[in-house]
């Protein structure tokens, strides 16, 4: 049986609650039973929806109390007021991931002096968060065999961003070795301005194509996550471009596997979702379970990382590669 992502996501919730100047402190459940809050934004984003699925299971297997307040957006107001909406209901430890690696910081230093450990995997800076789980952000491992087919290519490149990359410095973690090392293995690549679309697949579209249209000389795009992949594949086939412009896509929703599948991509480096959701329920539990007065919360720093794949024409039906596919429904 399938549950669609409208299962999970309490929009109404995070946004008919007013804002909460600090974080309430949090108490041991009288029943025993631990209480975790998932705080989600860009739930339309099928990453988004198969950590929540995956995170909701996992919960579910542990006998945890897991709610989950979401977003379908990346505003920042509105996560605010959602993640308002989560401390409501008191919880013990909070899976937070908002885009951006400054805004919440000082929110999440007072939530976690209040008692209540946060995780997530967008890194803070300056780090607040108890433990950072997330899938390792450097794809340059898997780079290589790409790296050596565009040695010798004369043309442009562009980057296809969410955000700036001082605002995100993720995005810039996972293609940045990538793109040090076609800088010096072809200089005769010259790098256009970044690109940013905030995540939304319309605006991508739109800034992709008019980059193609100035640029016929346009070889290779890095598209730096599942949304801004599904932008750049949609451009390619309207400028009738595909397998003419190596594209290489971070994350692995949809529309990106599907455009693997034609050829229109070139190659996906994806996380797993699974992997991230189930590790960070596993170790709110068991922080909660060794910490059961709610005093303040430690930051741990240095983050966990979860491996990442390599997804190519050749190997996306590998049932090894299963865990790196996104999905926008849970399976039952």
């Amino acid at each position: 049986m399938k549950k669609t992502l409208s299962f999970l996501a309490v929009v109404g919730v995070g946004l008919a609650v007013s804002a909460c100047s600090a974080s309430p402190a949090t108490e041991p459940s009288s029943d025993g039973e631990i209480r975790i809050a998932g705080v989600y934004r860009n739930t339309v984003d099928a990453y988004v929806a198969s950590t929540i699925c995956a995170a909701t299971d996992e919960a579910e297997k542990l006998g945890v109390d897991y709610e989950v307040f979401s977003i379908a957006t990346n505003d920042n107001t509105q996560l605010t007021q959602t993640l308002d909406a989560a401390l409501l209901t008191n919880p013990q430890g909070i899976i937070f991931a908002p885009a951006d690696s400054t805004t919440f910081s000082s929110r999440i230093a007072t939530i976690m002096a209040d008692g209540i450990a946060v995780t997530g995997e967008s890194p803070q800076s300056p780090d607040t968060v108890w433990k950072n789980i997330m899938s390792s952000q450097d794809g340059s491992e898997f780079a290589g065999e790409l790296i050596d087919s565009l040695a010798d290519v004369k043309g442009k490149a562009v980057i296809l961003n969410g955000l700036p990359s001082e605002s995100a410095s993720w995005e810039l973690d996972r293609y940045g070795a990538i793109q040090e090392a076609l800088q010096e293995s072809n200089p005769n690549l010259e790098w256009l301005p970044d690109q940013i679309d905030n995540f939304d697949v319309a605006k991508g579209t739109q800034l992709i194509s008019g980059v193609i249209l100035a640029n016929p000389d346009l070889k290779f795009i890095i598209a730096s996550s599942g949304p801004g992949g599904q932008a750049v594949a949609a451009a390619v086939e309207q400028a009738g471009k595909a397998g003419e412009i190596t594209v290489l896509g971070f994350d692995a929703v949809p529309a990106e596997v599907d455009a693997l599948r034609r050829g229109t991509i070139t190659a996906l480096i994806a996380q797993s979702p699974g992997d991230v959701a189930r590790a960070q329920v596993n170790a709110l539990v068991e922080y909660i379970k060794a910490n059961p007065d709610a005093g303040p919360v430690p930051v741990t720093g240095e983050p966990v990382f979860t491996p990442l794949g390599f997804l190519t024409k050749d190997n996306i039906d590998d049932p090894d590669m299963a865990g790196f596919i996104y999905s926008d429904t849970c399976q039952n």
